[in-house]
């Protein structure tokens, strides 16, 4: 179903939302991805705590429409079912909801790059869409709402900091799956390249010019390393195929597909990696609960910031580790981070008391009882 027919889907069911009656203990739920989710937290702990709330799982896509959803009868009996639902929670914004529902937003990333919507009216549509339809905004802690709202122009009373759910997986362990056959583990995770070539196969060179697959890989071996490329959900779709040949062991390519099919978010992975590098993503702001080592690569820094452009700047004053703009840098920056765990300590110190308001673990906690409190409001 195109993404006009789903918008005419949506317009009706409004007009004719008056005589849909609201369940008063149902809350929706609307997931994108296992890439860092906000909701995935949250219902397991509202159904282990409060299985008396019914709660509605919805799979979405960037369009609004609602996957696996089958036939058209089918679809319009999922949107009935969500606009029944007292609360809708979502993390890329609510694209349907009538006066009887009470929108809550998570979002799904701390925000350190300018919006695409400065340079696509289209987006920008959408996030005035976005903005109508919120009443609540999660956010990490009052400077990052700040940094949301230079975004968003929403009413600033809407924000509640309570802490991303996502980041209390950082604060919980589980079966360490790379240790028994690797010393180290890290963790690659780039921001997508909305504008870069994409009729190649994506290659693993950290877009470094200087960069040897096979010295890499050589590097990775005789240190007893694994690399975990986790590409972004965007960059996925982007790129049909992702050649890894150069890399015969120590590389780990992991998408949204494969956390979709294991069954397990990104998140609780995070905590298995002794250091992350990463470019421009917004992963590095919530990694500062680990106070592990980050390295970031900024061999295209001009070209991202003509292109899209980020919150912070300069660059360097925001990121918490090693700059590296070369390939000999990289490695020589890997050793280092890996042998010295304060190095850059105290810039990750100092960053972490800035975006995070909340440090403990607690935030599904804290946003799950803001949602019953939502739910019992009459």
């Amino acid at each position: 179903m195109n993404e006009k027919m789903v918008r005419f889907i949506q317009s009706v069911l409004q007009v004719f939302s008056v005589l849909i009656p609201v369940r008063e203990n149902r809350v929706a739920f609307l997931r994108r991805s296992f890439s860092g989710s906000n909701i995935t937290p949250l219902i397991d702990w509202m159904r282990a705590n409060h299985p008396e709330i019914d709660i509605l799982l919805l799979d979405s896509s960037p369009t609004g429409q609602l996957i696996g959803t089958g036939n058209l009868s089918s679809r319009i009996r999922q949107y009935l079912a969500l606009l029944q639902s007292k609360v809708i929670v979502t993390t890329h914004g609510p694209f349907i909801k009538t006066a009887k529902n009470k929108t809550v937003e998570l979002w799904h990333a701390f925000p350190t790059k300018k919006p695409s919507t400065l340079h696509n009216q289209r987006a920008l549509r959408r996030i005035k869409r976005i903005n109508h339809l919120t009443d609540h905004f999660v956010s990490y802690s009052d400077f990052s709402s700040l940094l949301y709202n230079s975004r968003n122009h929403m009413d600033f009373s809407k924000y509640v900091s309570l802490g991303a759910p996502r980041n209390d997986y950082l604060f919980s362990s589980m079966p360490d799956l790379y240790h028994k056959s690797y010393k180290k583990v890290i963790l690659y995770a780039p921001t997508f390249r909305e504008s870069f070539d994409n009729t190649k196969p994506l290659r693993l060179n950290f877009w470094f010019d200087d960069f040897s697959a096979e010295e890499f890989h050589n590097f990775l071996v005789q240190n007893e390393c694994l690399l975990i490329w986790k590409l972004h959900p965007n960059d996925e779709k982007r790129w049909s195929v992702v050649d890894q040949s150069e890399f015969p062991s120590n590389l780990l390519i992991l998408t949204d597909n494969k956390l979709r099919e294991m069954r397990v978010d990104l998140y609780q992975l995070l905590s298995l990696s002794d250091a992350l590098i990463t470019d421009f993503s917004s992963i590095y702001a919530d990694y500062l609960l680990l106070d592990r080592p980050m390295i970031f690569t900024a061999a295209d820094e001009l070209r991202f910031n003509e292109e899209r452009g980020l919150l912070l700047n300069p660059y360097d004053a925001w990121m918490p580790g090693p700059k590296c703009r070369n390939f000999a840098q990289l490695k020589e920056e890997i050793l280092r981070s890996l042998s010295d765990p304060a190095y850059f300590r105290l810039e990750r110190h100092f960053l972490r008391r800035i975006f995070h308001r909340y440090t403990d673990g607690g935030s599904t906690e804290r946003v799950g009882n803001f949602i019953l409190t939502l739910l019992r409001s009459k």
